[in-house]
């Protein structure tokens, strides 16, 4: 019930007012929900951004799983997606901007147009490069989980192109429509990559709304259209995304390599090294930068100290905070239940939720006649953090409990004694990987969180990336590129460790595994 309340009370505070406002006379507002003229086009071009994104990211996504799944040794480091994950996409804005600039400068040099990209598609690649780590996670977590006989017995009676058509990849689909589904409503909800490049989408069109109107209930009945279509999405992505946390991952070691033909092997090398530019454009134009702007690094990071400060209290409160709710969460997952997919329906809608409407549903609830006690203070941010990453926490706290040996957690129900005991001594060695990976990845995207962030945050105070936010839009400076630059390091500190704790958990859960066997 508390975690349901953390949740879905901004949502719900918008519900209501909604009610009263129609019941109060303001009917006008309902013309809101109605996306006609300039509001209708900006929807279309939010849904066309993002389902580029979706299908591009996925099948990059999958070229760069499928060498993971091809190969032992490449498949040992796919924990360091987890880094590359955590950084923010304003990173890769700042970045990928200061390469096309120096692009464009160059190719003016030569007698060429140096607008080679338009800023609509230079926002579509920016959310791909972003979300690229996400998408090849999900796409690896297919392919590792194919079962291995159908694979051996095709793979004597066709070509290795055959199989991976016939066999591999409609068995691992459900992951490639999980990650399409996730990508699309990322893109979707999300307006600060758009705003960036001076893009209108609809996601930014519901905060500029309450902006200029001060009226939460009035952004709510504008956010309607894009609430009905994510639900739309969320329905498509319930059963893959289920299916895809539960599926048990094998690692194969192919006795025999796999024979690719030559237009596929090109494309994983297109892919490739679109992942490798993910890594490397950021480092690079962020070094890049700061090595031009030297004299600025100590001033600027003394002038932020606030803003780290800040960061950090609500990033560490927001992953403290966010395990016991998760901890539940996971336990209504976990049951058979006929009422098992509306739970999975409200957690994905929770996680793809956009951000305005969680920081303006917290500004909603503050003006509802029961009150928010929290309103006005720090506390607010955190619930908004709450709300927002606690579901993603849950989920991988199912995800790592589906890979453990149904016996072995099993059998702590039989053991007699106190219930805490056998929490503290039993079940909880059992999740601490996931319980530490869950901490960490709701502690790096807290961080970075920035949608209902800039809403909330009372007067007075100020995190890291809203002040990196604000000065994006006054263009790439040595001081805005060296505070970035922390945040990466940031993510790297985090994100490595993450990765160590999640290596060391999976080596355990082989030799388990192996220990059983034998």
């Amino acid at each position: 019930m508390v975690s349901a309340l953390v949740i879905f009370s901004p949502l719900l505070a918008l519900v209501i007012g909604a009610f009263m406002g129609i019941m109060a006379g303001h009917l006008d507002w309902l013309a809101l929900a109605l996306p006609w003229g300039r509001r209708g086009h900006l929807l279309w071009q939010s849904i066309k951004l993002a389902g580029i994104v979706a299908i591009a990211g996925t099948v990059v996504g999958a070229m760069i799983a499928c060498l993971g799944w091809q190969y032992q040794a490449v498949r040992r480091w796919r924990w360091c997606l987890l880094p590359l994950l955590f950084i923010p996409p304003y990173i890769h804005a700042l970045a990928w901007s200061k390469l096309g600039t120096v692009l464009g400068k160059t190719l003016t040099l030569v007698g060429i147009n140096g607008d080679i990209l338009p800023p609509w598609w230079g926002c579509a690649g920016i959310e791909l490069m972003a979300w690229l780590p996400l998408a090849v996670g999900l796409t690896l977590i297919g392919f590792l989980a194919v079962p291995l006989d159908p694979i051996e017995a095709a793979r004597l009676l066709a070509q290795d192109e055959q199989v991976l058509q016939k066999v591999v990849l409609p068995l691992a689909m459900p992951s490639f429509w999980a990650s399409g589904a996730l990508l699309f409503l990322l893109s979707l909800t999300d307006y600060s990559i758009p705003s960036l490049f001076g893009v209108s989408s609809y996601a930014l069109e519901i905060f500029a709304e309450y902006s200029a109107s001060n009226e939460p209930i009035r952004a709510f009945f504008l956010a309607i259209p894009l609430l009905l279509i994510s639900a739309l999405g969320i329905i498509s992505l319930q059963t893959p995304l289920q299916q895809t946390l539960q599926k048990r991952i094998q690692c194969p070691a192919w006795q025999i390599p796999w024979q690719w033909p030559r237009w596929l092997l090109t494309l994983q090398a297109i892919a490739v090294g679109l992942g490798l530019l993910q890594i490397i454009v950021p480092l690079g134009s962020l070094v890049m930068i700061n090595f031009q702007q030297g004299k600025y690094p100590l001033s600027t990071l003394e002038s932020a100290f606030p803003e780290v400060g800040v960061t950090l209290g609500l990033a560490s409160s927001t992953a403290i905070l966010s395990l016991p709710l998760a901890l539940a969460i996971n336990a209504l997952l976990q049951r058979e239940s006929p009422w098992q997919w509306l739970v999975w329906s409200l957690l994905i809608g929770a996680l793809v939720l956009p951000a305005p409407l969680v920081g303006v549903g917290l500004i909603a609830l503050g003006y509802a006649p029961w009150g928010n006690p929290f309103y006005g203070g720090l506390a607010m941010p955190i619930l908004a953090h709450l709300a927002r990453f606690t579901p993603m926490a849950a989920l991988i706290l199912f995800a790592q409990q589906r890979q453990l040996d149904p016996g072995l957690w099993d059998s702590t129900f039989l053991v007699p004694g106190p219930r805490w005991r056998i929490w503290l001594y039993l079940r909880f060695p059992l999740l601490l990987p996931g319980l530490l990976a869950a901490a960490g990845v709701v502690f790096a995207f807290s961080a970075g969180e920035l949608g209902a962030t800039l809403i909330v945050i009372p007067p007075g105070y100020s995190t890291l990336t809203l002040r990196i936010y604000n000065y994006l839009h006054y263009g790439a400076s040595g001081e805005v590129a060296l505070l970035c630059l922390f945040m990466v390091g940031g993510a790297a500190i985090v994100g490595g460790f993450l990765s160590i704790v999640l290596l060391m958990g999976s080596s355990l859960l082989s030799r388990g595994k192996k220990y059983d066997q034998s």
